[in-house]
């Protein structure tokens, strides 16, 4: 029986057990861990079926030069790429990779040394960047002053065997398994393959300086930063005030009249686009009942006869005098506060929560139509923002995106070019300073392999979108994606208005103020653009590139519509 001294003394990394008699005598072999490779999902599963059946099989899982490029038009039927160097590829690609070892004692039969994890021993491993010219090696370090990045390491008797100052480690785990009738123990660790691995940096975004009101007219509309105007701005008036447009654009005669358009066609689409105007102005009026009850709720009892208490002079009265005195439509249409009442009680059918196929729409009108005029519309607003100026943002209201949130730095290289290692480590940390830290050989140097590289597999995806495509499906989905824009971007954004002025050159100054934006979207209503978009210019670029037969292929399939029912 050893003394703990002596297998402290006597403890030796070496590859993974199961690969001895694989590799043989080569002692440069077997003193560096094996890099593992496995092509599913349930690769923890695979392992452990391994070990449990035939551990000398693990021979072949091991990682290797490869290469799944799709093979040329005219290459002999067993052509393969050749690769310079080794790749591992990611998760995204249906690839994963662990290093292997085994921690033994450097005795005859070389035992599997136990850790005592009561002393807060443990084994990891580091990932290096590799440089294949001199041989050195740089360590991630996360140092608590100077904070997180690649340091180079300096030698230690010739050598990079030895642990850096706070570099960081990666856990290794068990796994047992049975070999020649004995019972040992396997070290294995995931291998963080692509940029999921990503860090904090230490510096943050500096505060932007305050803006007064009269920088510039937006600006105005949000002076304290209430961002509950901004909903009432969005939300309400420019949604009515684009229904106004499109009353406007009706009146006009057209200006690229289509003359092969048959009556019933011009009458098919009329009728889809009221349909479609009369779920927008549903919507406005259940959104501005939304918003009154949640953030003026004593007013909302005011307005719909739940509350004995008067209306106060001033925006309160002027508020509602606008609503029970306008239409949504004309004077034999319900008026508008009648409308808000109905689109707080029917919301569950406004939204579609209740679908039945018999069933009208709630409110089946169209407010393009309505008598309220763009003055009075203005008006509203206006009352609105001085009723908000005496009621402070509740709980409810939609939280400001930090300025100085920090932004997330990859900690691996995304172009494919750096070449990397990897040593095990074992620490010992209640044995002193005369035991340090155990470090393995290096691993092969290898290189990460980008997420679109021509080597990689490919793995299947499937994107399923909304089936539900209409307003109250769409609405459905959070707007829990962010656009960090510029100031500079935004100026030049907003300076194409107008598509077709856009595409005649004739593009708008933009607006003046020094201030960036966040914008956000929702994912699938983002999926559904970027679909359009790039089936609209694969179609305009295939006369140059000859792509869609090599990018796409549409099969049917039986997906339903249930608010259709077929």
């Amino acid at each position: 029986m050893l003394t703990q001294t002596q297998a402290q003394v006597h403890t030796g990394w070496m590859t993974a057990a199961p690969l001895w008699d694989a590799i043989g005598s080569n002692p440069t072999l077997m003193q560096r861990p094996a890099l593992l490779r496995f092509a599913s999902d349930n690769f923890m599963d695979d392992l452990q079926k391994i070990l449990e059946t035939s551990p000398q099989s693990l021979a072949n899982f091991q990682a290797r030069k490869e290469s799944f490029r799709a093979r040329p038009s005219g290459a002999p039927s067993d052509w393969q790429a050749e690769i310079d160097n080794l790749k591992l590829y990611q998760p995204i690609h249906g690839h994963f990779y662990l290093i292997a070892a085994s921690l033994i004692c450097r005795i005859p039969g070389l035992p599997d040394r136990t850790m005592d994890t009561a002393n807060k021993e443990k084994a990891s491993f580091v990932l290096r960047r590799y440089n294949t010219s001199d041989g050195s090696e740089m360590a991630w370090i996360n140092d608590p002053i100077q904070g997180k990045g690649w340091q180079r390491v300096q030698t230690h008797n010739g050598d990079y065997n030895y642990l850096a100052h706070s570099e960081e480690l990666l856990p290794m785990f068990p796994m047992n398994f049975s070999q020649n009738g004995r019972k040992r123990r396997l070290l294995v660790g995931l291998i963080p393959t692509s940029s999921r691995e990503s860090y904090k940096a230490a510096p943050q975004l500096p505060p932007l300086e305050p803006m007064l009101a009269q920088d510039d007219a937006r600006l105005a509309k949000d002076p304290e930063g209430d961002s509950r105007l901004l909903e009432l701005e969005m939300k309400v008036n420019a949604q009515f005030q684009a229904l106004k447009q499109s009353a406007f654009d009706d009146s006009k005669t057209p200006t690229f009249p289509d003359p092969n358009l048959s009556g019933a066609e011009k009458t098919k689409r009329k009728n889809a686009k009221e349909t479609q105007e009369q779920d927008v102005s549903r919507f406005i009026l259940l959104d501005l009942a939304e918003f009154i009850s949640k953030n003026l709720p004593d007013f909302w009892q005011k307005l719909n006869g739940k509350s004995s208490q008067p209306l106060a002079n001033g925006p309160e009265k002027s508020i509602y005098n606008i609503l029970v005195n306008r239409h949504i439509e004309n004077s034999n249409t319900p008026t508008l506060l009648s409308g808000l009442i109905t689109a707080s009680e029917k919301w569950a059918e406004i939204n579609r929560e209740i679908v039945s196929a018999n069933s009208t729409p709630p409110l089946p009108y169209n407010l393009k139509h309505s008598d309220l005029s763009n003055d009075e519309l203005q008006s509203l607003m206006d009352d609105f923002k001085q009723l908000l100026k005496s009621q402070p943002q509740g709980q409810n209201a939609n939280p400001k995106a930090p300025l100085n949130a920090d932004m997330a730095l990859p900690k691996l290289d995304s172009s494919g070019a750096t070449m990397y290692i990897m040593r095990c480590v074992f620490q010992r940390p209640n044995c002193g300073p005369f035991q340090p830290e155990l470090v393995s050989n290096r691993t092969q140097e290898f290189a990460l392999a980008p997420f679109f590289d021509f080597d990689a597999p490919a793995r299947p995806i499937r994107i399923s979108l909304p089936v539900d495509t209409s307003i109250a499906g769409l609405r459905k989905f959070n707007k829990n994606v962010g656009f960090l824009i510029s100031n500079q971007l935004r100026e030049q954004m907003e300076r194409a208005t107008d598509l077709k002025k856009a595409m005649d050159g004739n593009l708008a100054s933009g607006e003046e103020f020094d201030l960036g934006t966040l914008c956000s979207f929702s994912i699938p209503i983002i999926t559904i653009c970027a679909l359009m978009i790039l089936m609209i210019f694969i179609s305009l670029l295939n006369f140059v590139f000859w792509w869609i037969p090599l990018l796409k292929i549409c099969l049917p399939i039986g997906l339903v519509n249930k608010l259709k029912g077929k």
